[in-house]
């Protein structure tokens, strides 16, 4: 059904922003070292500055604003140590208040259930939480029913049906180099290439793609009159190219009722090119399409060409299966919940509820799809969002983000402040984005992704190169330390006492593993340490007690978060 009905408040109503915090400490009681959370501005912002210097939050004394949050955040944190319940947590609330829009991709089955508990927290309720979240998740593959903190059963619209090709299609301008970017660069997370040691892999296979595209969209051209795409269409004709030059001559290949390939260019042929609808740049397409899969692709060795086919259609085999086909490429259903990126400029969360724990690589695959189609939309709105009305602000939300990382990250946060949008992911260590990403190039990738992500959270670490690259990243400082020597012979006794200069890490290893994680034995207070490139913090006894001395550099912030208790 529909996700509005007649007499329901207009679906991009935000609720009122002055309501009381659940959690009262959060809303102006915090303890020193606490936060707080500012209500947004009484009357509209006028420009794109002052709605940048807006506040979100305030840590230990000092304001984030939302010109801090579409410049990126980072979050670091180890198994437990209360990065989602935390900073997380906090960040997700304030966006919530503010009206922001986003999208937040999942990982664990609780996702959905925790971003609930989000919205609870920021004093939504279940009318309210029903207005602002839109969940996309399989037809027949419904998740568990989600609840309010009172165990009330909540009922969320959802949407079952949306055409990611589709809609990135139409909305690029028909640009076949769009969408096989748009799938490529999903194929290899952190970085554009598939193969990362030979190139000629990463150009066939987008050669492979782009004719695929070409002569698929040209099909439905010639057949319905309209250039729509459709990613079974793109595969049946890789599947049913010819694979030897003499199969491409032949009339058994040449046949419309046996080959995809052959259909699709005999339609083109008949209907747009024999009837003179297909000239110019176009109609050059086609031909270069034509001798591609008659002549360039049947002269492939075997090998060459199995290995260019089988690193697309065994990323692509998942959605083209039930019920990812369905949610993903197939027809959009007109009766559920629409999901375009659109929503989340009028305030909607869409939450993708395919967590990789339960869909696996597919679940992977389809959400960075979908993430990377919302980015660009996002950078579409770039330079426009003071003037069309409704913007908002948006968001996205990875937890355990690298799954998600692409090449891409990089170019949407370098104009993420134009867009106001707003980047948050978290992570256990740099470690999974090495291991993610993957190759020789795995570190530069990730240094170029974290760098670009310009407010970072450190709560607990047990990684040691986490730790150490937070070290380089504080800086070091010049520390007097004092020495005492002592001489003991059988003629005399002598003490010698010494000062020397030394250079040490600002913040110091042993810094990053004492930080408190949250729990009863904590009295749920998560620790984090925070740094803002070229954002001086205004310093308390805190952050010097923390440090253990009172020369503190003005980079450097240590903050405490509280959990929610039950």
């Amino acid at each position: 059904m529909p996700w509005t009905n007649r007499g329901q408040s207009d679906p991009t109503r935000m609720p009122n922003a002055a309501r009381t915090d659940s959690h009262g400490a959060l809303a102006g009681n915090a303890a020193p070292g606490g936060v707080s959370m500012h209500p947004p501005p009484a009357t509209p912002a006028t420009s794109l500055d002052s709605l940048l210097d807006t506040p979100l939050l305030a840590l230990d004394g000092n304001l984030w604003t939302i010109r801090d949050a579409v410049e990126g955040t980072q979050v670091f944190g180890g198994n437990g140590s209360g990065k989602s319940s935390g900073s997380g947590r906090t960040i997700a609330e304030a966006f919530v208040r503010h009206g922001f829009g986003g999208l937040v991709l999942t990982a664990k089955p609780d996702d959905l259930q925790q971003w609930v508990g989000y919205l609870e927290s920021a004093g939504l309720g279940p009318a309210d939480i029903a207005q602002r979240l839109l969940v996309v998740e399989p037809p027949d593959r419904p998740s568990p029913p989600v609840h309010t903190k009172d165990g009330q059963p909540l009922t969320l619209p959802t949407c079952r049906a949306f055409n990611f090709l589709t809609y990135e299609f139409d909305r690029c301008g028909h640009l076949t180099t769009d969408v096989v970017s748009l799938f490529i660069n999903a194929m290899s997370p952190g970085s554009s290439s598939v193969s990362g040691t030979e190139p000629y892999w990463n150009d066939a296979l987008q050669q492979l793609f782009t004719h695929a595209v070409d002569l698929a969209t040209l099909a439905a051209e010639a057949e319905t009159g309209t250039p729509t795409l459709r990613l079974r269409t793109v595969m049946d004709i890789i599947s049913s190219a010819p694979q030897s030059p003499l199969e491409a001559a032949s009339s058994g290949w040449r046949n419309t009722g046996r080959s995809a390939c052959w259909r699709c260019i005999d339609l083109v042929a008949e209907k747009l090119v024999r009837t003179g609808h297909l000239v110019g740049g176009r109609l050059s397409d086609f031909s270069r399409c034509l001798d591609y899969w008659t002549l360039e692709f049947p002269a492939l060795s075997d090998r060459t060409r199995s290995v260019i086919v089988s690193s697309l259609t065994s990323k692509a085999a998942g959605l083209l299966h039930s019920p990812m086909e369905e949610l993903l490429c197939g027809e959009d259903d007109p009766l559920t919940s629409p999901a375009a990126p659109e929503e989340t400029f009028r305030g909607r969360i869409v939450v993708l509820n395919l967590p990789v724990k339960l869909f696996g690589e597919v679940g992977r695959f389809g959400q960075t799809l979908w993430k990377t189609v919302w980015q660009r939309a996002v950078d579409r709105r770039t330079g426009k969002v003071m003037m069309a009305a409704g913007q908002r602000p948006v968001f996205l939300w990875c937890d355990e983000s690298q799954y998600f990382v692409t090449k891409e990250d990089v170019g949407f946060q370098q104009t993420a402040r134009g867009s106001l949008a707003a980047t948050v992911y978290l992570t256990q260590n740099l470690s999974n984005y090495y291991a993610a990403i993957g190759g020789a190039l795995s570190k530069a990738a990730t240094d170029s992704l974290v760098g670009n992500l310009q407010t970072k959270i450190f709560h607990a670490l047990g990684d040691p190169a986490t730790v150490e690259w937070a070290e380089r990243l504080y800086g070091k400082t010049v520390r007097a330390m004092s020495s005492r020597s002592q001489n003991l012979s059988t003629r005399d006794d002598s003490i010698g006492r010494g000062a020397s200069s030394t250079l040490i890490p600002v913040v110091e290893a042993h810094h990053f593993a004492s930080l408190r994680t949250g729990g009863p034995v904590n009295n749920y207070q998560v620790d984090a340490w925070i740094y803002k490139a070229g954002k001086p913090w205004r310093q308390s006894a805190t952050t010097a007690e923390a440090l253990g001395y009172p020369e503190v550099p003005p980079h450097i912030l240590r903050c405490t978060f509280r959990q929610e208790t039950q």
